[in-house]
């Protein structure tokens, strides 16, 4: 009922494309053994801890709810390429997470008479690791009609090489261990709009 709904207002002529932005990697937890689990550890010291356990379900072939592979990758497809055959669809890659709360961090580092740090960041083959199922997934054959941001393309490999940047020469990208800044945002939102205006 909610996606029919959903639908129905995306149909509407006043609607000229749609944005799709959710924590990907969280929201398909469990799966098999891709995704080792909900909340982001960052292997360097930085494990998110406020990210509740939830058990995410899609409905298989005979209507039973489960947590199994093969119906959450055709709710999927079945969710997106839906929106996409209406109107032009984009859809953000996994944005990379970060397991330490930037402010704080710069906070300790003043309180102890120090200055905040010139780079804060986290590793680009821990970003491929933990979201390769979810990005692997959003670019499978079903969805060749989607549009895609890459976050990752911002973020990783371009300020400091190898990792993901969280803040990097005084500008601060997210406001805390997965959520971006008003900065980070800006850059993720200007390229997801930029999207329109590529093939698919």
């Amino acid at each position: 009922e909610a996606q029919r709904r959903l639908l129905a207002f995306v149909d509407q002529p006043g609607i000229t494309g749609v944005l799709v932005a959710i924590r990907w990697t969280a929201r398909l937890y469990p799966m098999d053994s891709e995704i080792d689990a909900p909340a982001f550890d960052n292997h360097e010291g930085g494990i998110e801890r406020d990210l509740p356990f939830r058990r995410n379900l899609a409905m298989d072939g005979d209507g039973l709810m489960t947590d199994a592979a093969p119906a959450k990758t055709r709710a999927l497809a079945d969710y997106l390429v839906s929106l996409a055959a209406l109107k032009p669809t984009v859809v953000l890659d996994p944005v990379p997470e970060v397991g330490w709360m930037p402010p704080r961090l710069n906070l300790l580092a003043m309180a102890g008479g120090g200055q905040a740090p010139d780079v804060i960041s986290t590793a680009w083959a821990r970003y491929r690791q933990r979201n390769a199922a979810a990005i692997r997934l959003l670019n499978a054959d079903p969805m060749t009609q989607l549009r895609h941001s890459r976050p990752q393309a911002l973020l990783c490999n371009s300020r400091v090489t190898a990792r993901c940047v969280v803040q990097a020469q005084g500008a601060l990208y997210y406001a805390d261990d997965d959520h971006l800044s008003m900065l980070g945002a800006r850059l993720v939102v200007d390229d997801m709009l930029s999207q329109f205006d590529a093939p698919p």
